[in-house]
């Protein structure tokens, strides 16, 4: 079922321009919820917009227009218009090589990340969660942190069909990641892995002061000393000095968090040191963990970019 989707958005279409976007852009919009994460996406909808926009949901009648286009709202739930959208079965709808275009698209994308995750050897995010989201086991639930984090998740494809995962996106923030991956682990049977920022989980560090965490629960830290995001997403090269006002540099750790709630910890600075805490990260204790992984010395944003740059 995952091969009949193109769920890394940002890794296919990040630096296409609207001219290009022509080619693949929809006749009719189909969306389901409410936000979502990729400002590329939504720029290139706006720019050169489908014919129709049908949202479809029971209970979001005040959806906001947010591509400039809805014609039409069905107050229906998703699934039942789907199966009833597919039983049709009109054979009157010509057929369309739309599909394989994005296929193609697709192909020559993964092509292009794989080479480039042979050559890249900075310690980076980028780099550090392309080896964690492999590392994830199968038939786990997996809950992300909802800044830089879930942006990054959507641009690997690993794993994504053999896991659950999670979000709070639609906070915009990055409050109440830590607690609700706390209640998630407390209520499943499957083990609950956290990847989360360092600002965020500093933030909400006190759910971890509870009595109910299983000792399957586990966390992965990524502490790159303040939260690049604002360096990634502004579209404008901004002077250094305005990042003092965005970011919140510290040089804090997790260790001490860790001994105050009895929680096993562990550390990594390099390829590594990550590869062998990863290898037995999920196996049977009798606390749950946390891995930090320190990437502090990397220029983060540098290295997106170019890894995005490097797919065009």
């Amino acid at each position: 079922m995952e091969k009949i989707f193109f769920s890394s958005i940002d890794q296919l279409i990040y630096n296409m321009n609207p001219r290009e976007w022509i080619n693949f852009k929809p006749h009719i919009l189909l969306t389901i919820g409410i936000n979502i994460i990729s400002k590329k996406i939504k720029f290139l909808l706006r720019k050169c917009p489908p014919i129709y926009h049908w949202h479809i949901g029971e209970h979001y009648d005040n959806y906001p227009d947010t591509y400039y286009k809805l014609t039409t709202y069905w107050p229906i739930n998703p699934e039942l218009f789907l199966k009833i959208f597919h039983n049709s079965n009109d054979r009157s709808i010509p057929s369309s090589n739309y599909r394989k275009k994005w296929e193609k698209l697709k192909k020559e994308k993964i092509k292009k990340h794989k080479i480039f995750f042979k050559k890249e050897k900075n310690f980076s995010d980028l780099n550090v969660l392309f080896f964690v989201f492999k590392a994830i086991p199968n038939h786990t639930i997996l809950q992300l942190g909802n800044s830089m984090i879930i942006r990054y998740y959507q641009l690997f494809y690993e794993k994504k069909h053999s896991i659950k995962s999670y979000c709070n996106r639609g906070t915009s923030g990055i409050d109440g990641c830590v607690s609700t991956a706390v209640g998630s682990a407390t209520i499943r049977k499957k083990t609950v892995t956290l990847i989360v920022g360092d600002i965020s989980f500093f933030y909400d560090s006190n759910a971890l002061w509870n009595n109910y965490i299983p000792k399957n629960f586990r966390i992965i830290l990524i502490n790159n000393g303040g939260g690049n995001i604002f360096r990634f997403i502004s579209e404008k090269n901004l002077p250094e000095n305005i990042f003092h006002f965005f970011e919140t540099k510290h040089i804090f750790s997790a260790k001490k968090i860790c001994e105050m709630y009895h929680w096993k910890y562990e550390e990594a600075s390099d390829p590594d040191t990550l590869k062998n805490s990863l290898s037995c990260f999920w196996k049977k204790t009798n606390q749950p963990c946390l891995l930090e992984i320190n990437t502090k010395k990397s220029n983060n944003d540098k290295i997106l970019k170019k890894y995005l740059s490097y797919l065009s």
